[in-house]
């Protein structure tokens, strides 16, 4: 019985060790996740960028911005003159908040709160530091009176947290149903040998992916358009942009999933492989560098630059703007054009890729 157990232990480390693959999902997967864990996913405050105004210019308010500017959570990018420019910086996403100083209304803080965990975070730093600032003024000159600001939410005054993770969510669901599943779809083929019976039909390949992916599209489609309708009449997301864009980038957004999913079902073997790919490359990225649960600034710049090739990232960033903000194309262009460039990339790609015959 002994000898048996070894036998099939033995075996069994066999089959591990000479299967590749394998190797490297259990190398690849803690060092990905310890690394992301450890250095990306910070929940700290970091790089804010600031704009403030002032209808006078004194030492008191330029000793105050360079303390904010001095600090390990803000940047003072410039001086505006105006609101509007505040609000032009804000939806370019140039600056995350504005400080303004008034005579007569007090001093009065701006926060962009698309993410409201990152804007009442940022909310209560300024207000912090500012406090402090006026209050170490009292203390030396023994006259200045102690400033109290008063923060006002942009786009999301209420703080509501479904704001920031509604387009996170139909993100990852997209990515779920769409690349998780076709990634299994054209691999299932191979396993079981019905490959061999389309590939000897005349069927071509570009028709084969196509009927792979459009069950799964309309699949996508009926889940976006219930989960719009859930977060406009149940959670009461704004959905302040044009619907019609909206629901175009999330087609967009669809097909290049499904691209996705298609292009890992034709470089793998078996469906196992597919899923683990699946998980690694698109799930796991999505939910940690795509902004949605942890703020991109926070982290350090290689992985902001990594993230610029999660396709989540640029949807979520493009759906918020339309959604929560309220804003044109012309700010959703480059998001836009990115996913456009990726989806028309992955096709092509795999249809290069798409074997002929079976080897």
């Amino acid at each position: 019985m002994k000898k048996l157990l070894r036998a099939l232990t033995y075996k069994e480390f066999l089959h591990i060790l000479r299967d590749v693959r394998t190797i490297m999902l259990i190398i690849a997967m803690p060092m990905v996740l310890i690394f992301l864990l450890g250095f990306a996913m910070s929940t700290d405050l970091r790089n804010i960028n600031v704009a403030w105004m002032s209808d006078t210019q004194n030492d008191a308010v330029r000793r105050l911005v360079e303390r904010i500017d001095n600090s390990d959570y803000f940047t003072v990018t410039e001086r505006v003159q105006s609101m509007d420019r505040v609000m032009s910086l804000s939806q370019s996403g140039k600056i995350d908040a504005a400080i303004r100083f008034d005579e007569t209304r007090g001093i009065q803080i701006i926060i962009d709160a698309t993410n409201p965990n990152v804007g009442a975070t940022a909310g209560i730093y300024l207000k912090s530091i500012i406090e402090d600032h006026f209050d170490s003024e009292k203390a030396g000159s023994g006259s200045q009176a102690a400033a109290v600001p008063v923060v006002r939410m942009l786009y999301n005054p209420g703080m509501q947290s479904s704001f920031n993770f509604i387009p996170g969510i139909l993100g990852l669901i997209l990515i779920i149903i769409c690349s998780m599943m076709t990634g299994v779809s054209i691999v299932r083929e191979k396993e079981v040998g019905t490959m061999e019976v389309l590939l000897a039909s005349p069927v071509k390949p570009m028709h084969i992916m196509l009927a792979k992916s459009v069950p799964y599209f309309c699949l996508s489609c009926i889940d976006m358009a219930l989960i719009l309708v859930l977060a406009r009449f149940v959670m009461h997301v704004p959905m302040s942009g044009n619907l019609l864009l909206i629901i175009a980038v999330s087609l967009l957004y669809t097909v290049l999933s499904l691209a996705v999913g298609l292009f890992f079902s034709i470089v793998t073997r078996n469906q196992i492989t597919s899923l683990l790919i699946s998980v690694i490359v698109l799930l796991i990225p999505t939910m940690m560098l795509s902004d949605m649960m942890f703020p991109l600034q926070s982290m350090a710049p290689v992985f902001q630059w990594v993230s610029c090739i999660i396709p989540g990232r640029w949807y979520v960033e493009a759906m918020r703007k339309l959604m929560i903000e309220g804003l044109s194309f012309s700010y959703v262009w480059k998001d836009f054009a990115i996913l456009a460039a990726m989806t028309i990339s992955v096709i092509g790609i795999s249809i290069r890729k798409f074997k002929t015959r079976l080897q």
